[in-house]
C-alpha cells in the first residue's frame, strides 16, 4: 500500500476517520501521510505510524491542527528526528494523551 488511492480522494473525505493506522507501511512516503492528515478532520484520535520512514519534518505542511488526537504512535521510526518529532507536536500535541517513540533515534 503506498496512500496514493486515498490521496486522490476529494478534500474533506476523511473528515470523520477517528484513526489512522498506517503501522509498517513501507512504502507510504512522508508526503502521502501529510496530504492524508491534510483531509482528515478534527475528530482523528489515533494516528498510528509505527515502522514507517518519516521524519515528520514534513508535518508542518499540515494544514490544520489535529486537536482531538489523544494516541500517536511512531514506534520504530527509525528516520524520525528531534525537530521532525517537535513539528508533529505542534500538530497533534494540544490534547495528547499516549506518545509512543519507543525505539526510535530521538533520545533524552
Amino acid at each position: 500500500v503506498d496512500g496514493q488511492g486515498i490521496v486522490d480522494t476529494r478534500p474533506g473525505s476523511l473528515a470523520q476517520l477517528e484513526e489512522l493506522n498506517l503501522g509498517g507501511s513501507q512504502r507510504v512516503t512522508e508526503s502521502v501521510i501529510v496530504q492524508m492528515l491534510n483531509k482528515c478532520g478534527p475528530k482523528l484520535k489515533i494516528l498510528d505510524l509505527r515502522g514507517t520512514q518519516l521524519t515528520g519534518e514534513k508535518f508542518a505542511d499540515i494544514s490544520m491542527e489535529l486537536s482531538s488526537s489523544e494516541t500517536l504512535i511512531v514506534r520504530k521510526c527509525r528516520c524520525l528526528t528531534r525537530n521532525g518529532l517537535q513539528q508533529m507536536l505542534e500538530k497533534l500535541g494540544s490534547s495528547l494523551k499516549e506518545l509512543n517513540i519507543y525505539q526510535t533515534a530521538i533520545s533524552e
